[in-house]
């Protein structure tokens, strides 16, 4: 009878052979697991419960974890779209969202973003009399926006001439200052009227009512004509009927 000797190598067998395959390719994939959990700690991923939506998308945080270079949570585009819009930027603050009206629309900008409040102006120009000599002036305007249609603007202007009741021109002046109220201020052309006060009417020295009538025509952002016509009370005077006048100012606005 044959004994195997002891110190002779076993006859490899495919059982043996298979544990001996696999012995070595676990022996070489266990450095790689036992890198596995240090490479995943820097990035710090935290599981949540089990998407519940059709879409479900992994977004930055506002903000990062400290001491994490990144951290993430879950974001569902479904809730984003719901009102058509596109995906909301979650670094954007909240506390200070973009101005909409009810419709979703953006708001348009307010009328005081947009325009001037206060109107003002210097010019120069001439007044022209039924039957007198043309006289040279000075104007200036100072106006109040009320809303975009409506503006109050005081219109002060000095003479440099006066004819008396006989119509004889002499180099008195006369100084005129009505309130008007004015229509479409911010548009090209923006009519107006009102009233105010005439002081030395027909070199009398006295000082009368006035009411004006006319539109201000603007040629440029700050460039601006004024075709106006004005009537003077004289209720005690030789002219009884009262005077009128046209003037045509020339003037810079600011």
């Amino acid at each position: 009878m044959y004994y195997p000797n002891p110190s002779s190598s076993p006859i490899p067998t495919p059982l043996s052979t298979a544990l001996g395959s696999f012995g070595a390719i676990a022996a070489s994939l266990l450095p790689l697991v036992v890198m596995l959990p240090a490479m995943a700690n820097p990035l710090n991923w935290s599981e949540g419960h089990a998407p519940t939506s059709a879409l479900q998308w992994n977004t930055p945080a506002s903000t990062a974890s400290a001491g994490n270079s990144l951290a993430w949570q879950i974001v569902n585009p479904l809730d984003q779209l719901a009102d058509g819009g596109s995906p909301q930027d979650p670094s954007a603050s909240p506390s200070d969202p973009a101005p909409t009206t009810t419709d979703g629309s953006a708001a348009a900008p307010r009328y005081q973003d947009l325009q001037r409040p206060w109107i003002l102006g210097i010019g120069g120009g001439a007044r022209i009399g039924s039957g007198e000599p043309t006289y040279p002036m000075v104007y200036s305007r100072v106006g109040r926006m009320l809303n975009p249609d409506v503006a109050l603007s005081l219109r002060p202007r000095y003479i440099f001439g006066n004819s008396d009741q006989l119509g004889r021109s002499n180099s008195e002046g006369a100084f005129q200052m009505p309130l008007t109220l004015d229509f479409k201020p911010s548009t090209w052309l923006s009519p107006y009227l009102g009233a105010g006060i005439a002081t030395n009417t027909d070199s009398t020295g006295q000082t009368n009512g006035m009411l004006s009538l006319g539109a201000d025509i603007s040629l440029s952002r700050n460039l601006t004509i004024d075709l106006g016509m004005n009537y003077i009370i004289q209720p005690n005077s030789i002219d009884s009927n009262g005077d009128f006048e046209f003037t045509s100012v020339l003037y810079l606005r600011f």
